[in-house]
């Protein structure tokens, strides 16, 4: 009996070491996410464009200026322009696949808890196509999700733009409409996917950092790499992990100290 309550301490223990060890590395990543979050959004002495990591993280390309840019009600409705490139089997360029990224921001938080969804819709004709949101990695921001994928990005052949869409709504769980604005979105406002075609059939390859100025156009951007790189993750905010896990090793020393060497002293002391 004594070997199994062992046997179940220890199972706790390396339990409670896997949590702690998954709480540091989720706080190491909402500091970087904030440390980021407040110097592309709310420091208006940063060079980086507005909500700049929110879209600069996805693969492969994207637009530094938005294809969706609305302001209403004090709701700030974006749309980034993403494109990635699609690779066979045997690892040789494929195609180039076109999305979406939309991101939903009030400075009061609590007015972002209304929406639960965007609507692309036409008066005319009246089609529509609904974009779900949620938060963007627990940050007081929304993100467009693939329900079925949870990607995300929203694939721009999707949303069928010969609809013609000229309105934007923001709706609510009950899909009222909280607001809506006029909205003006064509193929015109794609312009990668034709870039980066150009550039592949006159290089045999896609442009990186070193040659991007190649491509002529500025507003186009690989996947930022500084952003996202795990290493500058750990290098700058270990001390978190640090603390997290000084806090269960001492936990840990303690209560295995008193649940086992403390009662075998106190055993022992009648017979000294």
């Amino acid at each position: 009996m004594r070997i199994f309550g062992r046997f179940l301490y220890a199972l706790f223990a390396v339990g409670i070491f896997l949590l702690a060890f998954s709480f540091s590395t989720i706080k190491m990543r909402e500091a970087y996410y904030e440390d980021i979050f407040g110097g592309s959004l709310t420091d208006e002495a940063s060079d980086l464009p507005e909500f700049y990591y929110f879209y600069a993280s996805f693969p492969d390309y994207h637009k530094s200026e938005p294809v969706v840019n609305i302001d209403q009600s004090g709701y700030q409705i974006r749309a980034y322009e993403i494109a990635r490139i699609i690779k066979d089997d045997q690892d040789e360029f494929s195609s180039i696949e076109e999305y979406l990224f939309f991101i939903v921001y009030h400075e009061q938080v609590g007015e972002l808890d209304k929406v639960n969804t965007i609507k692309l819709h036409n008066n005319d004709s009246g089609e529509s196509f609904d974009i779900d949101l949620i938060r963007y990695q627990g940050l007081d921001i929304l993100s467009s999700v693939n329900a079925e994928s949870s990607m995300f990005l929203v694939e721009k052949g999707e949303i069928d733009l010969e609809n013609n869409y000229n309105l934007i709504q923001l709706k609510d769980t009950e899909n009222n409409t909280i607001t809506e604005s006029a909205l003006n979105l064509s193929e015109e406002d794609f312009t990668i996917k034709d870039k980066l075609t150009v550039f592949y059939n006159e290089y045999n390859e896609f442009p990186t950092y070193e040659n991007i100025h190649l491509l002529e156009d500025s507003s186009i951007q690989p996947k930022e790499q500084v952003v996202t790189t795990n290493n500058y993750l750990v290098d700058e905010y270990i001390y978190i992990m640090g603390i997290v896990m000084g806090a269960y090793f001492l936990i840990l020393i303690f209560s295995t100290y008193f649940i086992f060497f403390k009662k075998r002293k106190e055993k022992r002391k009648p017979y000294e």
